[in-house]
């Protein structure tokens, strides 16, 4: 039997919180991926939500230079996770 953690909650990029303030630096997204280190096709991905933020890039995030002073709410949306029985 293998031990898996299991999922509580998925994480989604607010994306208009980042947009507004990569526009305000004069930043393209393809410029962002880069800084935070991930490719541009994960990158809009990510921004579409058609994935949600892993741990790591959560972490990314708010290292990022750009974002500064950004809050955790500010930059994504906590979703539970529903139990099955």
């Amino acid at each position: 039997m293998r031990n898996h953690l299991r999922v509580t909650s998925i994480f989604w990029l607010i994306a208009s919180t980042v947009s507004s303030r990569l526009e305000a630096r004069n930043l393209s997204h393809s410029e962002f991926a880069d800084e935070i280190g991930i490719s541009r096709s994960y990158w809009s991905q990510i921004l579409h939500r058609k994935r949600h933020l892993t741990p790591q890039v959560r972490r990314w995030l708010l290292a990022s230079r750009t974002l500064e002073g950004l809050s955790e709410d500010e930059l994504w949306e906590r979703v539970p996770v529903q139990e099955s029985p």
